[in-house]
C-alpha cells in the first residue's frame, strides 16, 4: 500500500507530465500555423509578382497597338487632299450616340462619357483621325489579397483576350487592397462606314461577352470560398 505522501506525489507526477504533454501540442500547433502562414504569405507574393509580369506584356502590347493605329492614321491623312477639311471624329461620335438613344458627355481629360445597356463607357475622339478608343473602365473589382481569385481571373482573362477583339486588363490600387478590371478596343469610325449606329453597338457586344465570361469564372470561385 502507498503511502498518503507516496499517493500525492504520484498525483503531482501525472499532473506535471500531462501538462508537459499539454505544452508540446500548443507549440507544436504554433509551428505548423506559422508555417501554413509563411507559405500563404509566399503563396500572396508570387501571385503578385505573377499579375505584375502580365500588366507589363499587357501595356507593351496596347502601346504597340497604339503606335501601329497612329502610324495607320498618319499615313490616311497624309494621302488625302490637303485641301479637304478635317474628319470631324468628336462630333461624328456624339451624333451616332445620340441615334443609340445614349446621352453622350463631353468631360475635359476624359473623352466622351455614356451609358449602354448599363455599362458605363468612355470613347477617346480625336477629330482628324479616323480611329477611336472604346473604354469599358472599372467593370469588376475584387481583393487583391484573394490569391485564388487572382488565380481564376488570370486564366479567364487570358482566354477572354484570345476569344475577343477587346483586350481586358487589371489596374492595382494597393492601398485600397483592389484590382480593377477594365477593356479596351480601338475602332475605325468614318462616315463611309454604313450605319454607324448599328456598327457601334455590335463592337461594344464583345466588351459585355468578355466582361460576363471573366465574372462568371471569378463568381465560381467566391460561391466556392463562401460555401
Amino acid at each position: 500500500m502507498l503511502s498518503t505522501v507516496e499517493i500525492i506525489l504520484l498525483i503531482l507526477l501525472i499532473a506535471i507530465i500531462a501538462m508537459l504533454v499539454l505544452i508540446v501540442k500548443t507549440i507544436g500547433n504554433q509551428m505548423r500555423l506559422n508555417r501554413q502562414q509563411m507559405a500563404i504569405k509566399a503563396e500572396q507574393k508570387a501571385a503578385q509578382e505573377a499579375l505584375k509580369t502580365q500588366l507589363a506584356r499587357q501595356q507593351a502590347m496596347l502601346e504597340q497597338q497604339q503606335s501601329q493605329a497612329e502610324q495607320q492614321s498618319a499615313t490616311a491623312t497624309a494621302q488625302n487632299s490637303p485641301d479637304a477639311n478635317p474628319v470631324a471624329t468628336r462630333q461624328l461620335v456624339l451624333n451616332t450616340l445620340v441615334k443609340m438613344n445614349c446621352t453622350p458627355k463631353v468631360q475635359e481629360g476624359m473623352g466622351i462619357t455614356f451609358n449602354y445597356q448599363g455599362g458605363n463607357f468612355v470613347i477617346d475622339a480625336e477629330d482628324g483621325c479616323k480611329f477611336i478608343v472604346v473604354y469599358y473602365p472599372f467593370w469588376y473589382t475584387f481583393r487583391l489579397d484573394d490569391i485564388e481569385l487572382l488565380a481564376a481571373c488570370q486564366k479567364a482573362v487570358s482566354r477572354a483576350n484570345h476569344k475577343y477583339n477587346c483586350t481586358t486588363l487589371y489596374s492595382i490600387y494597393k492601398d485600397e487592397n483592389t484590382v480593377a478590371l477594365h477593356s479596351k478596343r480601338q475602332l475605325l469610325f468614318i462616315r463611309e462606314i454604313p450605319a454607324l449606329e448599328q456598327y457601334l453597338p455590335s463592337m461594344l457586344g464583345d466588351f459585355f461577352k468578355s466582361a460576363n465570361e471573366v465574372g462568371a469564372e471569378i463568381d465560381k470561385v467566391k460561391e466556392l470560398e463562401q460555401a
